[in-house]
């Protein structure tokens, strides 16, 4: 559920308020609850706009000892120990638009809390992008990063055999640059084209489990990982109701 409001006015603030939960459970009885709230404000001033985000994500797994054809039940169940987890963003930034020209140039702060510790994470958050011929060629490029959520929902989303019990490690994107241009070729055709660049802590994979099952299960382990990607997307649009997409991918 939210609420936000569009005020064109210089002198209005606008503002949109999100709230979600989701509870998330298997067959075998584990259980996570999450709740994500998140705030945003902007105002403008001239031909710049300030504004600024606050996200709340409070995120709680319990895991289960218990599936069929568990090998060392007792021994799995020494770990399924509720995991409580909260990530914390304040994100402020400056958007101005000149002549064809737009950039975004702000600050993410992230902090990532367990029971154990709670450590804050900085990152840039620029974008800018130029409009050629009135929007037929758009050459952007932008440097972020942030924490990633990684869940039991998320992961078994991803691979629905991995385990019951697995422990959850928020994946920190470091660092992330990318470019790339988009356009239109006609009325009803448009392009984009992008290159990216990651540098990732703590991704999460997936192996196949030897301790616990007969091999027909994945454990979830963190490395970090550089990532490389390139993408290219052609759309076709005859009207509202109807568009074609064509997307591929290279990782």
């Amino acid at each position: 559920a939210y609420i936000s409001t569009f005020n064109p006015d210089s002198d209005k603030v606008n503002h949109r308020e999100d709230l979600r939960y989701y509870y998330f459970d298997d067959v075998y009885g584990a259980v996570e609850h999450n709740v994500l709230a998140t705030s945003a404000i902007s105002k403008r001033v001239n031909k710049e706009i300030f504004g600024g985000d606050i996200t709340f994500d409070f995120n709680s797994f319990s895991p289960t000892a218990t599936f069929p054809g568990c090998l060392n039940c007792f021994e799995i169940a020494q770990t399924a120990e509720a995991q409580n987890n909260v990530l914390f963003k304040l994100n402020p930034h400056v958007v101005t638009n000149t002549k064809g020209l737009h950039i975004k140039a702000g600050l993410a702060i992230w902090l990532d809390i367990d029971k154990v510790s709670g450590k804050p994470h900085f990152y840039p958050d620029v974008e800018a992008r130029y409009s050629l011929f009135n929007d037929v060629f758009v050459p952007y490029i932008g440097i972020t990063g942030k924490m990633v959520r990684n869940s039991y929902r998320s992961l078994t989303n991803e691979n629905p055999f991995a385990m019951s019990v697995m422990e959850l490690k928020n994946t920190n994107q470091k660092f992330r640059i990318y470019g790339g241009f988009r356009g239109t070729i006609s009325s009803t055709i448009s392009f984009n084209a992008k290159a990216d660049y990651l540098i990732a802590k703590d991704m999460p994979l997936y192996v196949t489990d030897t301790l616990y099952s007969d091999e027909n299960r994945f454990s979830v382990i963190y490395d970090d990982v550089d990532v490389v990607s390139v993408s290219g997307q052609l759309m076709w649009q005859k009207s509202e109701k109807l568009k074609l997409l064509m997307r591929g991918e290279f990782f």
